[in-house]
């Protein structure tokens, strides 16, 4: 008989992957005021984040796209080698003011597909 941990049955789940303790802080005061109910894990580059997708059931992905070791267009990267689409809604919480940045977000097809979808968090 297969045994279930508490941790596939937690269904309401963030996962914040961002360098910026202060952003951190903020972003898991907000959804906890706000969204009570989700728990929240943090990882500090995208290698981290990437192998707490693989552990565990995520609801939604705050990225940052600036970060040592692995960057957030290396997340992307990995996550679309993996899915056609987006698994989960991503929210790229970076604080880039680069063009080119901005113009690979909107012509990016897997971007674009969490845009068309706009998924919503339940509350």
């Amino acid at each position: 008989m297969e045994q279930t941990s508490n941790e596939d049955l937690i269904e309401n789940r963030i996962l914040i992957v961002d360098d910026d303790d202060i952003y951190i802080f903020s972003a898991s005061y907000a959804i906890n005021k706000y969204y009570p109910g989700y728990e929240i894990l943090t990882s500090r580059h995208g290698e981290d984040g990437l192998e707490r997708i693989k552990k565990f059931k995520i609801s939604a992905l705050f990225l940052d796209l600036d970060m040592p070791l692995m960057n957030g267009w290396e997340v992307i990267e990995a996550l679309k080698a993996k899915f056609t689409s987006p698994p989960f809604p991503i929210v790229i919480t970076s604080a880039t003011d680069d063009q080119g940045d901005i113009d690979k977000l909107k012509g990016d097809s897997f971007i674009k597909a969490l845009l068309e979808n706009q998924c919503h968090l339940k509350s």
